[in-house]
């Protein structure tokens, strides 16, 4: 059973690693110090999502025609794998945003439920 299969290439482009870059920065400098308190506390600290937000990270594979930030899922994963180093529940925010929130309106939404 099974054939030849296909070479995946797994190297980051260069707009992945400068994303990956400003990503472990942004999780070492504003995410990672907090992260134990989150934890201790159960909530997120004000201005976190609209700071993920802010920087397109809640709607990355969204395309820009609705308002995303258009980038592919190689991106998307490697956004969830650095936030979720530096604070697990931050990287499961962001996962589950994307896959309870964004994912059943891409696949199934109209084109006005998705510009919305």
């Amino acid at each position: 059973m099974g054939g030849e299969g296909q070479d995946v290439d797994f190297r980051l482009d260069d707009d992945q690693r400068q994303l990956r870059d400003a990503l472990r920065d942004f999780c070492d400098n504003e995410i990672a110090p907090k992260a134990a308190q989150r934890d201790l506390e159960g909530r997120f600290e004000d201005g976190l999502i609209e700071k993920l937000a802010g920087m397109g990270l809640l709607g990355l594979y969204v395309p820009t025609e609705y308002g995303g930030s258009g980038l592919d899922i190689v991106s998307y994963a490697m956004a969830v794998e650095e936030l979720s180093r530096a604070c697990a529940a931050t990287g499961i925010l962001m996962s589950a945003h994307h896959s309870l929130g964004i994912d059943p309106i891409l696949s199934f939404g109209t084109d006005e439920q998705k510009r919305k």
